[in-house]
């Protein structure tokens, strides 16, 4: 499970990394001119915005290639639109989805990484398994950038979908525009949705943050005084609510009172990390020995709290954003 959440996480680095090559590298050299939404076409639920621009005394029209349910732009808003240098010259419009598509592609890429580390279990098996996750990545993808075949035909696609030509006579005289009063109504009742979601994600990010914090200073104090003895796993339970989820029981034996005790581990997963028998490390608490955790190693035993401190930390910069937009 872990080399399929690595190669995701993978892929979405990659993916992110091309579309900032497509949006900022290619267009560098290209003419900046402002240009003004002048219409909506489609039809209410999908509207894609039209441009229009004065370049060398030449008027131009661009349709943006992304229809959406909401409008990402409003009327007569004068936004930057980057030229090329050709005969029939193309356009990049600068979109605010295609920047946030860079966010959402890092964003995806951290978490399935992250989920990757979490069940990363660390031993011989698993360690040759990511080795083959990720060596054939390393070979395979700088082959990839760099065939001539493959540059052309991304180039292609990505020309298409992110740098379109003028509209000719033809297709501007049979534009079918929206009403602006429509598009209007949808970016109001989408502002306000907006704000409301933004609201939940700050207050969620505020209520995990508190919690984050609190959950980490706890287990830094358990960790700072927690004893260790040598536990052994007993059994896996299998959630009868979440089919395919397995946590294991350890028992251990406590030096001091030489009394047996049994917990459960605080991690469950679909894939058992543990198998019945298997000798692990456990960290216990002195004062009360039923407390106790297997011993991830060093800064794998804060990867809980830290994790949530980092998943709050951006669910309330996404709320702020939200709101402020």
């Amino acid at each position: 499970m872990e080399f399929l959440l690595f190669f995701l996480g993978f892929g979405c680095f990659f993916l992110a990394l091309a579309t900032f090559r497509a949006l900022s590298i290619t267009t560098r050299d290209w003419t900046k001119v402002t240009a003004s939404v002048t219409g909506f076409v489609g039809k209410p639920g999908s509207v894609a915005a039209v441009f229009r621009l004065n370049h060398h005394g030449k008027e131009y029209f661009i349709k943006d290639f992304i229809s959406a349910r909401r409008p990402l732009y409003r009327f007569n808003r004068s936004i930057e639109v980057r030229v090329s240098h050709e005969a029939t010259p193309r356009f990049s419009v600068q979109s605010e989805f295609l920047r946030n598509l860079v966010h959402i592609f890092c964003a995806f890429g951290l978490m399935f990484s992250g989920m990757g580390c979490l069940t990363f279990r660390g031993d011989w098996f698993s360690l040759v398994g990511l080795a083959f996750v990720i060596f054939p990545l390393a070979r395979v993808l700088p082959r990839l950038a760099s065939n001539p075949q493959m540059r052309k035909a991304a180039g292609e696609l990505f020309s298409r979908l992110l740098f379109p030509v003028p509209l000719t006579e033809e297709e501007v005289v049979a534009l079918n525009y929206v009403p602006v009063e429509t598009v209007n109504a949808a970016l109001s009742a989408h502002q306000t949705q907006a704000r409301a979601f933004g609201i939940l994600l700050i207050a969620t990010g505020c209520a995990g943050l508190w919690g984050g914090e609190s959950w980490l200073r706890h287990r830094k104090s358990f960790l700072q005084s927690a004893r260790v003895a040598s536990g052994i796993v007993v059994r896996l339970d299998l959630s009868t609510r979440r089919n395919g989820i397995y946590t294991p029981v350890v028992s251990f034996r406590e030096p001091a009172s030489d009394q047996v005790y049994e917990f459960r581990h605080r991690v469950s997963s679909n894939r058992p990390q543990y198998r019945p028998g298997d000798r692990v490390a456990v960290l216990y608490s002195a004062d009360d020995p039923k407390n106790a955790m297997i011993d991830g190693g060093g800064p794998w035993n804060l990867i809980g709290p830290i994790g949530i401190l980092i998943f709050s930390f951006l669910a309330l910069v996404l709320g702020v954003k939200a709101v402020l937009r």
